[in-house]
Order: structure tokens, then C-alpha cells, then sequence
């Protein structure tokens, strides 16, 4: 969460990990998505807390990954974070966070946290990081783990690439043209700059 406040720094991480009722766990959820402007132009408030924002404008390099005892290990999950132990496994355009893709792609989102989550919990189990070693003691299954990508599951996978890569041409053509239309704006400007120019050096030179 982004914690407003009206005075200095105005602007600080927070994390909430206890919950006193529903009603509280859901304010935090919501106020940990609220998107100013998009969501509103004042903070979202939360009873006893204060008013926040959404936490991605408060970098969490800047807030501890806590745990709640020695032996505890932290799971980082984050659609973004590049450092984060569960991220997506394709890049997911941002503008997505404001305006939604279709249901399929949704759906297919939901599968690809399933898949992403499936495949570092296999890592997790063969790797030899020691940091781990208590969490692989307590994820060893008692018996065979049933996958929940069937093939249903795949095809939303497959049809969220194609879309994500999709966005992302369409973004890399329009950025093109904008910056093709800003150097014929440049190049236009510095011959108008350039034409007085010489001619006041010609009138000057007779």
C-alpha cells in the first residue's frame, strides 16, 4: 500500500498483514488497487488506517519483505517485479492495469499465474537453495499433484501470448510513427530556423 499523508513525506509504503474483520481485509484489497485518477482523485480511505493508494507508486525496494518469524520464508509474487520468485512468464503490457483486455485474455491471465506458480514449485522442489529447504519439507505432496493445466487451460495461455504480443507491436508501430512525425516536426523547424538565416547573411553580404 502507498500511505498519503499531508504532511512530510507524504507519500509512504505500508503493509498490512492483520485484519480485524471482512470489512477491513476488504478495504485493504481495494485500496491496494486504487489507481489515482482512474479510481478516483482522493485516496481511498481505510478505517483506522489513513488513505492510500495503490502500492506500485511506492517502490518495494524501499519496503521490507517481512516475515513474522525466524524460520518464516516470504513468497514474492508480483505481476511486474522482475525479482519477485512467481512473476508472469510473459510480459504483460501495463495499460492492461487500467484497460482491461478481453475475458479470454483475463481467463488466460488466471491460467498463466496457475502455470507460473506449477513450474516454480517444481524448481523449487529440485533446486538446492537452502533458503528453501524448510519450505520443500513442508510442500512435499502425499501424493501425486494433479496439474490444472488441461488443455482448456493451455489454449487461454497460448491465446494471452498472442495477445500480449499483439499489443506490444501495435504499441512499438504507434511509438515509431510518433517519433518519425517528431523528427519531420524537428527537421522542418530547423530549416525554417535556417532559411532567414542565410538569407540575411545574403543581404547582408550586398
Amino acid at each position: 500500500l502507498t500511505k498519503v499523508s499531508r504532511r512530510p513525506p507524504f507519500l509512504m509504503g505500508e503493509v498490512v498483514s492483520q485484519f480485524s474483520s471482512w470489512e477491513e481485509l476488504f478495504s485493504v484489497l481495494r485500496a491496494s488497487c486504487h489507481i489515482p485518477i482512474a479510481g478516483g482523485l482522493l485516496p481511498y480511505p481505510i478505517k483506522d488506517h489513513g488513505w492510500f493508494w495503490d502500492g506500485l507508486l511506492w517502490s518495494s525496494l524501499f519496503v521490507p519483505w517481512r516475515t513474522f518469524g525466524r524460520h518464516d520464508s516470504v513468497f514474492k509474487i508480483s505481476p511486474f517485479a522482475s525479482w519477485a520468485d512467481i512473476r508472469p512468464s510473459t510480459i504483460l503490457p501495463p495499460w492492461w492495469a487500467m484497460f482491461p483486455p478481453s475475458i479470454e485474455c483475463l481467463l488466460g491471465m488466471l491460467m498463466l499465474g496457475y502455470k507460473d506458480a506449477e513450474d516454480w514449485s517444481n524448481r523449487l522442489e529440485k533446486g538446492d537453495d537452502k533458503r528453501w529447504e524448510l519450505v520443500r519439507g513442508l510442500m512435499k505432496p502425499k501424493g501425486a499433484r494433479k496439474s490444472r493445466m488441461d488443455q482448456e487451460a493451455k489454449r487461454l495461455v497460448i491465446a494471452l501470448h498472442a495477445s500480449a504480443a499483439w499489443h506490444w507491436k501495435v504499441f512499438s508501430v504507434l511509438v515509431s510513427a510518433l517519433v518519425l512525425v517528431l523528427a519531420v516536426l524537428m527537421h522542418t523547424s530547423a530549416l525554417g530556423t535556417i532559411v532567414p538565416l542565410f538569407g540575411g547573411v545574403g543581404a547582408w553580404g550586398r
